[in-house]
């Protein structure tokens, strides 16, 4: 039985202000082009607390990745560190990845 198809997004958060929508809006679109989970790792700052730091976050995130079968990477994924723990975490659990070419 083939396992359910989730896509995590992966993109630039840190010195990124655009970076809610820029999630949102490629979750949109790749649910509309049919993947019928997307986990959107900028909606965690809705339930974490204030004095979460980077590496609570990047623990959570890695975590969720965990469940993922893809990663997307959004534009800017080359000069962040964090897509880029993720990009190489994804590789080491033998996630497929993609690189999202849709408009901001």
């Amino acid at each position: 039985m083939a396992r359910e198809r989730i896509t995590y997004l992966s993109g630039p958060v840190t010195n990124n202000p655009g970076y809610k929508r820029a999630f949102a809006h490629a979750k949109e679109v790749l649910m509309a082009d049919g993947c019928p989970k997307v986990i959107n790792p900028a909606e965690l700052d809705s339930v974490m607390h204030g004095d979460a730091t980077y590496e609570n976050y990047m623990t959570i995130c890695l975590r969720l990745l965990d469940v993922a079968t893809e990663i997307v990477l959004l534009p800017g994924w080359e000069k962040s560190t964090g897509c880029n723990r993720e990009l190489g975490y994804a590789m080491a659990k033998g996630i497929d990845i993609f690189i999202y070419k849709g408009e901001e």
